[in-house]
């Protein structure tokens, strides 16, 4: 398993379907890039991750534990951010 998996992460905002049913995994060690047209959700995925935005529907693991990141300061304990 990925050190960090999303899983069928969904999010809306006002009249627009941000991410739907996103999956995706990121092993240890290793580097991604994320390459997407504007709106493709990118950031919108990184500040999940973040804890900047809630995910509506779906999972984040993070070392193999489920972990609801719902505020930038719980995102830092589990020592991610955003900028």
């Amino acid at each position: 398993m990925a050190f960090i998996q999303f899983n069928g992460i969904t999010k809306r905002f006002p009249g627009v379907l941000a991410l739907d049913g996103v999956s995706f995994g990121v092993a240890r060690g290793s580097c991604h890039v994320l390459m997407g047209e504007n709106g493709a959700g990118k950031s919108t995925r990184s500040r999940i991750l973040a804890g900047a935005f809630v995910a509506d529907e779906g999972e984040v693991h993070l070392d193999r534990k489920c972990s609801r990141i719902v505020s930038p300061l719980a995102a830092r304990s589990e020592r991610f951010a955003f900028r």
